[in-house]
């Protein structure tokens, strides 16, 4: 019987805030900001595409803060696609649900603008921009509603 990679569970479960108030205490001199969600995908150790996670019930983003002209720096120096992805996770009566919005010229290459994708639609996506074909068994376990 041969044992299929897994990826690794979650370490902590949570984070840790207090490292965020007190970087506050610092000084105005230093901005910083905390991230709902930031995933850097990667592949093979090289980056791929950088990911800022938001549920469906955070705040609207402001893509012109300083926070997110640093993010959208960081991605262009990498060359990589930057995209603002808010999620409804499955309930009873439908599947994942991701709304992609490309920040960057490089996320517009794979997305040209914002869109509601299925589960499948964006695990694809993530497949594709690592030039690989999404597997038939993780296929078949991926929601196809797009809709809320």
């Amino acid at each position: 019987m041969s044992k299929k990679p897994v990826t690794p569970p979650e370490r902590t479960g949570w984070r840790d805030e207090r490292i965020s108030r007190r970087h506050r205490e610092w000084g105005f001199a230093l901005p910083a900001v905390d991230l709902d969600f930031p995933l850097l995908e990667y592949q093979f150790g090289k980056p791929i595409a950088l990911i800022e996670y938001k549920s469906y019930q955070a705040r609207t983003v402001n893509l012109n803060s300083a926070s997110f002209r640093a993010m959208t720096i960081l991605a262009d120096n990498s060359a990589i696609p930057f995209y603002v992805v808010r999620y409804w996770a499955s309930t009873q009566q439908r599947s994942w649900v991701f709304r992609i919005a490309p920040v960057n010229t490089y996320a517009m290459m794979f997305v040209d603008s914002i869109r509601m994708m299925s589960e499948l639609d964006f695990v694809t996506l993530l497949y594709t921009m690592r030039h690989q074909q999404l597997p038939d068994d993780i296929r078949r376990i991926l929601g196809t509603t797009s809709t809320i």
